[in-house]
Formats: C-alpha cells, sequence, structure tokens
C-alpha cells in the first residue's frame, strides 16, 4: 500500500487496514489497503480492497457491527463497506444520513456502537463540539447529533473512549498548525 500524510488504520479481527491519505502529488486517496497480521507481528504483504466512494484525508475511520466506517475529512457524510471473513471489503455504501458538519484533521473514537467525531478543521477553524450518531444493526448510522462540550478548540489531535469517558488529546489549537496543545481534556459518555 502506497499512502502518506493523514491515511487512517487500524486492526480488526487480525487484519490491518490502512485507508485514504494523500497521495503523491498532495491529492487525497479514496484507496483502502489490507494485510493479515501474522502470528509473529509481521504483515502477510497488501492487498487492496474496494475503493471507498469518495477520497478522504484527516478522517474518521472505525469498525463497528461488522463494517467499515468511514465519515468526514471534510466531508458531511459516512459510508460504509462489509467486513469479508478473509478481510476483503463488500461495496462501499453512502449512508443517506449526513453529519452536521464535515471535518478535516477530526478525532474519532467509538464507544457502545456509537461513533464520536472531535474537534477537527470546519470552514477555516479549529471545532470543540463533539458529532456522535449510534450504528443501527443492520448498518447504517442513525441521526447525528452534535454536543457541546468544554473541550479547547483543537485539530490533528487524537480521541479515544474508555469505559465510559471520552478522552481528547494534543493538537494544534490554529489551521496553520503553529500553535500546540499538549492538553487532555475528557467528558463521560451518555450510555
Amino acid at each position: 500500500a502506497s499512502f502518506t500524510k493523514d491515511a487512517r488504520a487500524l486492526a480488526h479481527n487480525g487484519y490491518v487496514y490502512l485507508a485514504g491519505g494523500v497521495g503523491t502529488g498532495g491529492f487525497a486517496q479514496n484507496s483502502v489497503g489490507y494485510s493479515r497480521i501474522n502470528a509473529d507481528g509481521t504483515l502477510a504483504g497488501w492487498n487492496f480492497t474496494s475503493s471507498m466512494t469518495v477520497a478522504r484525508s484527516g478522517f474518521a475511520l472505525g469498525v463497528c457491527n461488522g463494517y467499515l466506517v468511514a465519515a468526514s475529512g471534510p466531508y458531511a457524510n459516512t459510508e460504509m463497506a462489509p467486513i469479508g471473513s478473509s478481510g476483503e471489503l463488500g461495496p462501499w455504501r453512502t449512508d443517506q444520513l449526513s453529519e452536521p458538519e464535515g471535518r478535516s484533521d477530526c478525532g474519532s473514537a467509538w464507544f457502545n456502537n456509537r461513533l464520536y467525531i472531535t474537534g477537527g478543521d470546519y470552514a477555516g477553524a479549529p471545532q470543540k463540539t463533539v458529532e456522535y450518531a449510534a450504528m443501527q444493526a443492520a448498518g447504517p448510522l442513525g441521526n447525528y447529533l452534535t454536543s457541546p462540550t468544554s473541550l479547547v478548540n483543537r485539530m490533528n489531535h487524537g480521541a479515544i473512549a474508555w469505559n465510559g469517558y471520552l478522552y481528547v488529546i494534543g493538537g494544534h489549537t490554529d489551521v496553520a498548525n503553529a500553535l500546540l496543545t499538549a492538553s487532555v481534556n475528557y467528558t463521560s459518555i451518555n450510555p
């Protein structure tokens, strides 16, 4: 797989996935590569699978209910592809429900079948709100909601969910990527 800046990666069920990012020439990519993780930790070699419907960089990527899910970055939509037993992806489909704001350079986390998109760049400014939606049993996400938070405006940051809490860590507080923050904010997640 040949991806560079702002690609997203995750491991699921013995496979690693690498999606999107900015490739040669500075253009966002829609490619998705995957590799089986061997017992000794090495990778078996990269394969390409179904491409996302739009090119994305700096987006949210996760796995829920047997689907690889991509959201935002900077599109205000969500798409998902079923994961096959050998790691390959089925066809991507775009969810009919849109996010309130398409954000690039956002953080994301999953908790209790909910996707949380934190901060990011929207309309040239770092954000501090959290958008979230629940994954339905049949696959699509429910309506996105926006939650006001006490987060610091930030982008290019990390986000994790653990034990009922959402953590937002580090990042930039300006779109020029000059002002860094080492702060960690957290809030409880309502079930």
